[in-house]
């Protein structure tokens, strides 16, 4: 992390604040949906999972996104700044030039009462971006009917539920006839 936070931009709370209200700057929300779904993000941010930087920030990826063409400011966060200062740094080494993270993430943008919306309605990023389809290990709810991941505490409880609901080799069988 420190050889990352030594060749990247970090802009203060305050510094973001005054950004917010630039159209030439698009904020990054790295975090998880569910961090998201509970927490809130900054309003009119984009969310990329931390997971997905290299896939849709690399011009020369398959997976490249379009907004990443433009020449806004990028101002990436995560929940405390140290997966969004990697993210800046993974982000400039594939190509991307106007980047930048925030110091203290989110955790701090909202301690200092920075502005907060809901996540916004409808599918959810691993849908849009058809995750399921190019991560065939992800569980895709919709393919498993019995296992409901809202209910399950961790990952031994959903693959607990995974066992109870169908063998694996079932489940990969079912994927592959989508």
């Amino acid at each position: 992390m420190d050889h990352a936070n030594k060749h990247i931009e970090t802009i203060s709370v305050e510094a973001a604040k005054l950004a917010l209200d630039d159209p030439k700057v698009t904020f990054v929300d790295l975090r998880d949906i569910r961090e998201i779904g509970a927490e809130g993000m900054i309003p009119g941010a984009f969310h990329m999972p931390r997971g997905m930087t290299e896939f849709w920030v690399d011009p020369n990826s398959p997976y490249y996104k379009k907004i990443f063409e433009s020449d806004h400011k990028f101002v990436f966060y995560c929940n405390k700044g140290w997966r969004s200062a990697l993210a800046t740094h993974a982000a400039q080494d594939v190509g991307l030039k106007n980047v930048c993270h925030i110091e203290g993430g989110f955790t701090k943008w909202a301690a200092e009462k920075g502005q907060i919306t809901e996540k916004p309605s409808g599918k959810s990023p691993a849908e849009k971006e058809g995750i399921y389809a190019l991560l065939p290990f992800v569980v895709n709810p919709k393919i498993l009917p019995g296992l409901k991941m809202a209910k399950c505490g961790s990952a031994t409880d959903v693959s607990t539920r995974l066992k109870k609901t169908m063998s694996p080799a079932k489940a990969l069988m079912k994927w592959r006839r989508r």
